[in-house]
C-alpha cells in the first residue's frame, strides 16, 4: 500500500477502535528503491499486531514466527501460544536471538537479497525467452513471486 493508504488505515483504525493484523512474511526482500515502512513502524496509537515468520528469511523447517504487540497484550498472547500447543524450540530461539544480537541476521538477508534478486532475473529471463507466445512475466519489486 502507498504511505497515503497506510495512514488512512490507521487512522479507521483509531477512530472505530478496530485493531490492524499486519502480516510482513517477505518484507526482507525488496530488490529496488527504498522500502516504506510497516505499519507497525507508523502506529502511534498500537493498533498493529505485526506478524512475520523466518520461514523465507531463513529456511522453512526452522519453523518459528513472532508476532509484535502492544505491551498490555503480551501474556495473554503468550497465554493462547501455550493454549494452541504450538510449541518452538527454545534452543532454536535463542540460537536466532543471538544470530539477531550479533548483527549476523542483517548480513544474512543482505546476503540472501542479492541471491533471490538474482534468481527472480534469471526466471524472468527464461520465461521471456522460451515461453514468450504464452506468458508474459512481471516481475515485482519485492517479495517471492512473480505473476504471468
Amino acid at each position: 500500500m502507498t504511505l497515503t493508504r497506510r495512514l488512512s488505515l490507521l487512522n479507521y483504525a483509531q477512530e472505530h477502535d478496530a485493531w490492524i493484523i499486519e502480516d510482513d512474511y517477505d518484507s526482507e526482500f525488496k530488490y529496488s528503491g527504498r522500502p516504506l515502512p510497516a505499519l507497525s513502524a507508523l502506529d502511534s496509537e498500537l493498533r498493529v499486531l505485526y506478524v512475520g515468520t523466518c520461514s523465507k528469511s531463513m529456511f522453512s523447517a526452522i519453523r518459528l514466527g513472532y508476532v509484535v504487540v502492544p505491551p498490555e497484550m503480551v501474556d495473554g498472547i503468550g497465554k493462547a501460544k501455550v493454549l494452541l500447543g504450538q510449541n518452538s524450540s527454545p534452543l532454536v530461539e535463542q540460537a536466532l536471538s543471538r544470530f539477531m544480537d550479533d548483527g549476523r541476521f542483517v548480513e544474512h538477508i543482505l546476503i540472501m537479497r542479492r541471491v533471490y534478486r538474482k534468481r527472480r532475473d534469471l526466471i524472468f529471463d527464461c520465461l521471456s525467452s522460451t515461453c514468450p507466445d504464452s506468458l508474459t512475466p512481471q516481475p515485482r519489486d519485492a517479495g517471492m513471486h512473480m505473476l504471468a
